[in-house]
C-alpha cells in the first residue's frame, strides 16, 4: 500500500544537526536558495528565500533556529527571518500564523530563539515549518533547529 501512497517521513527528534547529510532529508528549498557548499549553505537570491520542514506532527510552542547569515553592504540589524506554521486543517502558510525574529547580520553563526506561543492561533499540532531565512539577498547557513513544546 505504501508503494501507491505518497507518505512523508515524520520528523521525530527534537533537534536536527542539519550540518549532517543524513538529518536534511525532508526539507523543501525554494528557488532563491542556490547551494553555494555541502550541508545547508545557500547563496539566497531574492528576497523571500525560504525552506519547508519536513513533516513534524507535534505540539511545538517556541523553534530555535541556529543560522549564520551575511548580506554584505547591508547594516547589521537590516535583516529578519520569519517562522510559518501549518496545523492539521490548514493548507498553507498564511502571514497571520507566523512570528519574525531579527537576524544579526555579521557572519557569525548564532541561536536564534523564536517564541510561536506569543501569536494567538498556534495549533496544539504543528504539521510542518517554513523558515523564511532572511529577507535580501544574502549568505546563509542552517545548521540546526531545535522544537521545543
Amino acid at each position: 500500500m505504501r508503494d501507491r501512497l505518497f507518505l512523508f517521513d515524520r520528523v521525530t527528534q527534537d533537534a536536527l544537526d542539519l550540518t549532517q547529510r543524513e538529518q536534511q532529508k525532508g526539507f523543501w528549498p525554494n528557488d532563491q536558495l542556490e547551494p553555494r557548499g555541502p550541508g545547508f549553505c545557500w547563496r539566497a537570491t531574492g528576497d523571500d528565500p525560504w525552506i519547508v520542514t519536513p513533516c513534524l506532527q507535534r505540539r511545538i510552542r517556541r523553534v530555535v533556529v541556529d543560522l549564520r547569515v551575511r548580506a554584505e553592504g547591508l547594516p547589521v540589524d537590516a535583516l529578519t527571518g520569519q517562522v510559518f506554521w501549518k496545523g492539521p486543517a490548514d493548507e498553507t502558510f498564511t502571514e497571520p500564523c507566523s512570528a519574525r525574529f531579527r537576524l544579526v547580520n555579521d557572519g557569525q553563526r548564532r541561536a536564534y530563539e523564536v517564541d510561536l506561543a506569543a501569536v494567538p492561533g498556534l495549533p496544539d499540532e504543528v504539521q510542518w515549518l517554513r523558515l523564511d531565512l532572511a529577507d535580501a539577498p544574502c549568505e546563509i547557513d542552517l545548521c540546526g533547529l531545535r522544537f521545543e513544546g
